[in-house]
């Protein structure tokens, strides 16, 4: 039997979603009242004999009109696809009355959980060393090798998309929740405010290719850097990161041809530079 459940937070409610109330099944979702993130986790249920799991989501929308953000998550996963690099997977939806939003799964659970870069950078003395060579250091310290190619990988990714949004509570490192191991760079996530996805249409004549950075400076651009030539990144794939975000971001009607226009040439000198600095 469908039956409609509404999600509150402090007593407001912010979602509807039904479920299928003999096995616990969702079903869809319904309308987004406000919201920015929301988690829903509907945690596992047994009735007699069987058990049923339900995943744990992550829902996020917009704060603009725009509804930029959404479309923009699901471009950062088809790029990080494209370049075979660890990522939580967002996938671009529609409520009911056609609101987008983007959703993902978890990346932790009961046995696995999440060290931002801040706790990270305060697990050792800073010994006066930058932020990006403290932080390889320490990760270096708890045996995860390969910390400078992860970080290489979010750096380039911030460019080209513009990401202003990496500060040091969205990157970081996984651990076992009970030994408290170390086992790895978390998956990258959080792309949604990049793509001049708070800018005015006629704002965006002023706009670069430079862009906010937060995770070891305060500029993207100056970011790269601090990356070394790596495999990962294959120059051929340049125009299918372009085509990428043209394609997604006409998928938003809420958009003007003019500012895609703009946005995605924006995007093909970010990729020639990206291309340049590591040929």
């Amino acid at each position: 039997m469908k039956k409609k459940y509404v999600l509150k937070h402090k007593n407001t409610p912010v979602l509807i979603f039904y479920m299928d109330d003999e096995t616990y099944k969702f079903l869809e979702l319904g309308d987004i009242i406000s919201y920015k993130h929301l988690l829903y986790d509907l945690e596992e249920k047994k009735q007699g004999s069987k058990c049923y799991t339900i995943k744990r989501y992550l829902i996020k929308g917009s704060r603009f009109r725009r509804m930029q953000e959404p479309f923009n998550e699901r471009i950062a996963s088809m790029i990080l696809d494209l370049l075979g690099i660890s990522h939580v997977n967002y996938e671009l939806k529609h409520t009911d009355t056609n609101l987008p939003y983007s959703e993902c799964k978890c990346m932790v659970n009961r046995d696995v959980e999440y060290m931002n870069a801040l706790w990270v950078l305060n697990c050792e003395p800073w010994r006066k060393k930058d932020l990006h060579t403290h932080f390889v250091d320490v990760c270096r310290n708890n045996n995860i090798k390969d910390v400078k190619e992860r970080i290489d990988e979010m750096l380039a990714l911030d460019f080209l998309i513009g990401n202003e949004d990496r500060h040091r509570g969205n990157f970081g490192i996984l651990r076992n929740a009970e030994t408290l191991k170390w086992l790895g760079i978390a998956p990258l996530f959080d792309h949604g405010n990049s793509l001049f996805f708070d800018q005015e249409d006629e704002d965006l004549a002023y706009c670069g290719v430079d862009s906010l950075g937060k995770a070891f400076g305060d500029s993207n651009r100056l970011n790269l850097q601090l990356i070394d030539k790596q495999q990962w990144y294959d120059k051929n794939k340049g125009n299918r990161i372009v085509d990428i975000v043209v394609n997604e971001l006409s998928f938003n009607e809420k958009l003007s041809r003019q500012r895609i226009d703009k946005i995605v040439g924006i995007t093909q000198e970010r990729v020639n530079i990206l291309t340049k600095n590591k040929s």
